[in-house]
């Protein structure tokens, strides 16, 4: 299963792209972390962690069967 976690007071991170006028900085904030293979019963080893390293303060979080890459199966409007 996927577990989908929203934090707040995420941590900000800044990176540097390169375009055709020259390097520009940018900023990031993740505040939504997921991670892939969880068990059910890690979700709370997971989020004390994500605490503990300062990745910000867990709202809700849940979990989800894994995403099938491709087309969608349903019906187009």
């Amino acid at each position: 299963m996927r577990l989908t976690v929203h934090v707040e007071n995420a941590k900000n991170s800044t990176g540097e792209k390169n375009t055709k006028e020259g390097i520009v900085k940018f900023k990031q904030t993740f505040n939504t972390l997921s991670y892939s293979d969880v068990n059910p019963d890690e979700v709370n080893a997971i989020l004390n962690s994500i605490q503990a390293n300062g990745l910000g303060t867990p709202t809700k979080h849940y979990l989800t069967n894994e995403k099938i890459p491709g087309h969608s199966r349903g019906k187009k409007k």
